[in-house]
């Protein structure tokens, strides 16, 4: 399973006193209690990805940005050791698990992103399969000829 490399940060003296400063505590073992790579350690995750896990379970995962690096949480990362901190949202975003490693059509993802919108839709595209919705912010959103696209909500009865 990966996991976060907190000396990235800790061996910067300022890079630490702002990671201290945005958790509220200076406390190491506290750190690795708080900080699990399952769910984030900050306040707003830059783009969470929502689905149900091969159980049924609800499930997330999405890329965070804690003391100017960028961390991946989830379950499943693509990298097996290495969740960050990274220096770039592409290399922490690079551990979500996309259509080339996994099978996207059994999956159903609802996103929830403060990223520009027209990077989060160029962020999705490679997380659905073809002829595919998935919800961005509460829109739906029908992947056509690799490209995301608005497309109307169902109506409730």
């Amino acid at each position: 399973m990966a996991k976060l490399h907190w000396h990235r940060i800790l061996q910067d003296e300022s890079a630490a006193q702002l990671l201290w400063d945005e958790l509220g505590h200076d406390d190491l073992d506290l750190l690795e209690d708080s900080c699990s790579i399952s769910s984030p350690c900050g306040k707003t995750p830059l783009i969470r990805f929502h689905y149900d896990d091969v159980q049924g379970n609800p499930a997330c995962c999405g890329v965070e940005k804690l003391a100017g690096k960028y961390l991946f949480f989830g379950e499943y990362c693509a990298d097996e050791d290495d969740a960050g901190p990274f220096d770039t949202f592409e290399e922490a975003f690079a551990c979500i698990l996309d259509k080339d490693a996994i099978d996207v059509e059994m999956l159903s993802y609802r996103v929830e992103s403060v990223l520009p919108f027209d990077q989060t839709l160029m962020l999705c595209a490679m997380h659905v399969a073809e002829g595919h919705t998935m919800e961005i912010n509460g829109q739906n959103h029908l992947l056509r000829d690799g490209k995301l696209r608005p497309t109307p909500n169902p109506q409730m009865p």
